[in-house]
């Protein structure tokens, strides 16, 4: 069955807030520990696909800014730390589009031979460092009845709005 995407709600540049949903939450970090890679990797696309989307009205960070993961789900995760650890790839996911280039050394099988690798991004933060973002993590327990997501909520300044 497929899933309606919600509109994300944004607000003019000047003051930004803006808030999206995501018809979705990221697997627990036990649970990511326990998968196959590919099955990681097609989630994060997933992610990555809804992100875009999601925010694709939202202008890229100049500077710092606060983000506040809202993680609706029928159980609830233990906040110390795999709430946090579980939008890892997630907060990865916020930041610009890296890419990586080299050659390979020497003592490798094809020496001088150059290599790329791209690590997907959208840049709605500057960075996941000190000074260039915060991250606020919150989780609500919802009925079975209804459907989990969660509430990606993006403001400019580092600090709490």
């Amino acid at each position: 069955a497929r899933t309606a995407f919600p509109k994300s709600r944004c607000l003019p540049a000047a003051s930004l807030r803006s808030e999206v949903v995501i018809p979705a939450v990221p697997p627990s970090e036990n649970t990511q520990r326990r998968t196959h890679w590919g099955g990681l990797r097609a989630d994060a696309k997933a992610w990555l696909w809804w992100m875009k989307l999601a925010f694709s009205c939202v202008p890229k960070a100049k500077g710092p800014r606060h983000v506040l993961f809202i993680r609706e789900a029928h159980g609830l995760l233990d906040e110390g730390d795999n709430l946090g650890a579980s939008y890892k790839f997630v907060r990865d996911l916020l930041r610009p589009e890296r890419v990586d280039k080299g050659v390979y050394g020497p003592k490798t099988k094809t020496p001088g031979v150059p290599w790329m690798r791209v690590q997907a991004g959208i840049g709605m933060v500057v960075g996941d460092g000190p000074g260039e973002a915060t991250f606020e993590y919150q989780q609500r327990k919802v009925p079975r009845s209804q459907p989990v997501r969660t509430i990606i909520t993006i403001s400019d300044g580092a600090e709490k709005n």
